[in-house]
């Protein structure tokens, strides 16, 4: 009887792919199709295909349905993000996010998750992908997947976001911020990144450096002259040589003093090479 009622179904169909549009006894044959489950996997999946190709909406609430549904054939469920994905369905950012950060769901769901998340676009997709990232820094696929998917992505990073993942105490954790930032080159991001010029973690601090020298803005200099007393030297290097590459207006009269002053004590022969070669510049 349920082969029977599947060939059926899937004669109905195929009858459909001819159809330029879907009446909506077409729709309502196509959604009972695909919501039950006595109808094949390969079945309900044709269903998606037409439904998909003829540009049904109404189709997106039963596709968020099977995704979510751990039951659900896998392929099935892949087939059902793709669909959301073409639909660039916004209803399904929320739904696809909880799965995608769901550590307990299927991981081989989650490459195709990201993708239609960054198919689908817009800010919320990328608050979602920005938590999965922060939710899954144990597994490097999935951080280097989303990173990516977040590099592709039109428009500004929302990178207030990340502020409690930088203030985070696990240092991996504010790495892991730091890239995001990084992608960003998002000017706005420098106050939140100044704290973390404080962090015992030399690595942190020479990120930070990075990505500023990387924003280009004069704003954190004042904050970078200070750091010229750091015990680290390996880390005043870095200073040195970020400070010697900015362009000579960018260097404020007002910092000079500080800067002499900062000259003057500094122990280490070549990071004090570096810095009277930087304040040459600024004169």
């Amino acid at each position: 009887m349920i082969l029977l009622l599947n060939i059926k179904r899937l004669v109905i169909i195929l009858a459909f792919l001819f159809l330029s549009s879907l009446n909506s006894s077409a729709q309502e044959e196509l959604l009972k199709t695909l919501e039950s489950k006595y109808s094949t996997p390969g079945v309900r999946k044709n269903a998606i295909t037409i439904m998909v190709s003829k540009n049904e909406p109404k189709v997106i609430p039963v596709l968020i349905k099977i995704m979510k549904d751990t039951k659900e054939e896998e392929a099935l469920r892949k087939k059902a993000i793709s669909a959301l994905a073409e639909f660039k369905a916004i209803e399904g950012i929320v739904p696809l996010g909880e799965v995608l950060t769901d550590t307990e769901d299927s991981y081989l769901l989650k490459p195709d998750i990201i993708k239609a998340l960054e198919k689908i676009g817009g800010e919320r997709a990328k608050k979602v992908l920005l938590t999965a990232f922060l939710a899954n820094l144990n597994n490097p696929e999935i951080t280097d997947e989303t990173l990516a998917a977040l590099g592709k992505m039109k428009g500004r990073l929302p990178v207030e976001f990340l502020g409690p993942a930088l203030m985070h105490e696990n240092d991996q954790v504010v790495k892991a911020a730091l890239k995001i930032i990084k992608i960003s080159r998002d000017v706005s991001a420098l106050p939140v990144l100044m704290p973390l010029l404080d962090k015992k973690n030399s690595e942190i601090r020479k990120e930070v450096l990075n990505i500023a020298a990387l924003l280009g803005s004069s704003d954190i200099i004042p904050a970078f002259i200070l750091r010229l007393e750091d015990e680290d030297a390996s880390f005043r290097a870095l200073l040195a040589d970020f400070l010697d590459k900015l362009p000579p207006k960018t260097m404020k009269p007002f910092y000079y003093k500080e800067f002499d002053r900062l000259i003057e004590k500094e122990t280490n022969k070549e990071i004090k090479e570096k810095l009277v070669k930087a304040r040459k510049r600024f004169k």
